[in-house]
């Protein structure tokens, strides 16, 4: 049922995005502009000029969020946190569920036109809105609480692994790593078809580390939860 609603959602779009979508993820277009990161940031420029492009407040992309947040708060009880990062927050459709759990939260996206929305839109008092590239710059601070969905597929094979090492040493000790990420047929046995690679390759490179400890670890058809703990 939920990749049938998942189909139903992508049918949605407009065929010209879709056909986008697909030339974007082949391997070598990818690859070029991925690793352009001035071509990265004038592609989610141009994204963010389009009103909900993600449809992240569409049926589906809300119930998605409500499960993985539903998710957290179940192995957590309802745990509070000092600080907390968004890494890929968009217009911040999704960010006020952090500030509900953090004191402070830093919320990033690459795109200057999502920040700009995300402040517009999305105000929340204990929020603060950036421009941030997560390849080229490192995160300042340190956190106890880091929530990252549906960005790390945007990057290269080659690019994931410093980016995860700069997410994790992001947080401290003890500290709480929280991530979605859509599935892939590329790398998985379900999910979409148009990515490289997705939730698989991306999670279970956080999982491997000796310095996580997995918390959880959920499935859907369409997509995957892991919450892990800072060693």
């Amino acid at each position: 049922m939920e990749q049938i609603i998942n189909e139903a959602e992508n049918l949605k779009k407009p065929l010209l995005t879709r056909v986008i979508h697909k030339i974007i993820n082949l391997k070598p277009i990818k690859t070029f502009f991925t690793e352009n990161r001035f071509m990265v940031r004038l592609f989610f420029d141009c994204i963010y000029n389009v009103p909900d492009h993600y449809q992240v407040k569409s049926e589906y992309e809300l119930k998605k969020f409500d499960k993985t947040f539903e998710l957290l708060d179940a192995i957590l009880k309802e745990r509070k946190f000092q600080w907390g990062n968004e890494i890929g927050c968009g217009t911040g459709v999704n960010t006020w569920r952090i500030a509900q759990r953090c004191r402070e939260v830093l919320a990033f996206d690459i795109s200057s036109n999502a920040i700009q929305r995300a402040r517009k839109e999305n105000p929340v008092d204990n929020v603060r809105y950036d421009v941030f590239d997560v390849v080229t710059q490192r995160i300042p601070g340190l956190y106890d609480y880091l929530f990252c969905a549906e960005t790390l597929y945007y990057l290269t094979p080659k690019q994931l692994p410093d980016a995860i090492d700069n997410l994790v040493s992001s947080v401290g000790k003890g500290g709480i790593i929280h991530l979605m990420h859509s599935r892939s047929l590329k790398d998985d046995v379900s999910g979409m078809d148009c990515k490289e690679f997705a939730a698989k390759t991306i999670h279970d490179k956080f999982v491997a580390r000796e310095d996580l400890k997995s918390l959880l670890d959920y499935q859907e058809k369409m997509y995957r939860v892991t919450v892990l703990e800072k060693k």
